[in-house]
């Protein structure tokens, strides 16, 4: 006699095996199915934000290399994510799209951060020293100043600038490089409650941040100078700020801090909330 109990165990063996088999595939459909619609999503993504920043290309809209910074980050994650969803739906099919990607992605990355060079100079440099091309010195307004002083003989009041490079050195000794090097992705952030919150702590670093010795003394050496050849009893400062590329690939009118009439014993305190402002945009 065959043995039914053998037999009836082979077909539920059987079944049992198409059930695991039918889960499988039902796996493998859903997450097939969502890696389809993922490079859907992506793919709009991209689409809207090359949109968008061609619409602001066109002269009718104000942008800044922050807006230009986060909508690439946009475009480069979600064409990663294009590329791995379609190599999961494909099995690596386009696995070598990462090569060319990777390449692209550097070498776009390099030209949005890419720094200005900042010269070593003297910390505190004289009206009479400047000129149109020193720019990456003195920023925009004073290199102006300079020039208008020195090509033209116009009467621009007498006046120093404290240089980039006295700049760099103070962001340097308070660690504020470090800070914002760190806090990057929310200085990039669309969010502008994190914006404004990371600004916050920039500037109070930067209010609160020390001046160093050398640095003080030159600038305090250079108001003396300037006192000495004023007619006044007391001098008085009309402190500014002067970007880098001001007015030339930048405007930054209305948001940096002025202050007019501050006595030499105050300068120190007023580059602070100078550069607080500055700093913190």
């Amino acid at each position: 006699m065959p043995n039914f109990r053998s037999i009836i165990d082979f077909f539920n063996r059987r079944r049992q095996m198409k059930l695991i088999r039918d889960e499988d595939d039902k796996a493998i459909f859903v997450k097939k199915f969502i890696a389809f619609r993922q490079v859907l999503k992506s793919n709009n993504a991209v689409l809207l934000s090359i949109a968008d920043m061609q619409e602001k290309a066109g002269g009718g809209f104000l942008f800044d290399s922050v807006y230009v910074r986060s909508s690439y980050n946009t475009i480069s994650e979600g064409v990663r994510e294009i590329i791995d969803n379609l190599n999961y739906l494909a099995d690596t099919k386009y696995a070598d799209l990462m090569i060319p990607y990777r390449q692209i992605d550097a070498r776009i990355r390099r030209e949005l951060t890419q720094g200005v060079t900042i010269p070593v100079t003297d910390y505190v440099l004289p009206l009479r020293a400047l000129n149109q091309n020193r720019i990456a010195e003195a920023g925009g307004k004073f290199a102006c100043l300079g020039q208008l002083l020195n090509a033209l003989d116009a009467p621009v009041p007498p006046g120093f600038v404290i240089t980039t490079y006295a700049y760099k050195i103070f962001a340097q000794h308070n660690h504020i490089e470090d800070f914002m090097r760190q806090r990057a992705d929310d200085f990039y952030s669309r969010d502008y409650s994190k914006v404004e919150s990371v600004c916050g702590e920039v500037r109070d670093i930067v209010i609160n941040g020390e001046v160093q010795t050398e640095l003080a003394e030159v600038i305090m050496e250079a108001c003396e100078a300037l006192q000495k050849k004023s007619a006044r009893e007391e001098l008085r400062l009309a402190v500014r700020s002067s970007g880098l590329h001001e007015d030339i690939r930048a405007s930054f009118a209305g948001q940096l801090r002025s202050a007019l009439n501050v006595p030499c014993e105050s300068i120190l305190e007023e580059y602070n909330l100078n550069f607080a402002r500055k700093s913190a945009l």
